[in-house]
């Protein structure tokens, strides 16, 4: 069995909303400024016969042009499951309708937003109410007792005191 290193932490499962967030919010940016340069880079690779320029530049501006309306418009959905999240782990806000209030959101989008977080494991440790108004928080489930392994008699099998004395035979 492989043991861990003690500068090896255990890798958390649930992604961190606030970094996915970040990455997106850098990517989309970093593809927008590309996409503006590459019309340029097309122009000048096309008079120039200089196809290393031109193809690249003719896919980042094909992939911008479809990809980055759809990634800037997804973003504000994205900030949204983000303050979810804070709201729900660092206010302690758990109540669908509080969360509306609170977020100055229709209670509607609240609660498709919730869903998308817990549905992509933004938070954990919750589960939406029967009547969906309110998250309740999941309990760990009891550890079953286990005795300790009791010490049997080396002479006749009896099970030994805790003094270590066999009190059948006597033996130790």
């Amino acid at each position: 069995m492989k043991k861990q290193a003690k500068n090896d932490k255990p890798k958390n499962k649930n992604p961190d909303i606030g970094k996915v967030y970040t990455t997106r919010l850098i990517i989309l940016a970093a593809l927008s400024v590309l996409a503006v340069i590459s019309i340029p880079g097309i122009a000048i690779g096309a008079s120039k016969h200089w196809p290393w320029l031109m193809i690249p530049s003719i896919v980042i501006l094909a992939s911008s042009f479809y990809g980055l309306p759809i990634g800037w418009t997804f973003l504000p959905n994205l900030s949204l499951a983000k303050s979810v999240v804070t709201a729900i782990t660092q206010d302690g806000i758990t109540v669908i309708e509080d969360l509306a209030r609170f977020l100055a959101k229709d209670v509607k989008t609240v609660l498709k937003t919730v869903y998308f977080v817990l549905n992509k494991r933004y938070i954990t440790g919750y589960i939406l109410n029967p009547e969906k108004t309110e998250l309740v928080g999941l309990k760990p489930k009891p550890q079953e007792k286990t005795e300790a392994p009791s010490v049997r008699c080396s002479s006749c099998g009896a099970v030994l005191g805790e003094n270590g004395i066999c009190s059948y035979c006597g033996g130790k």
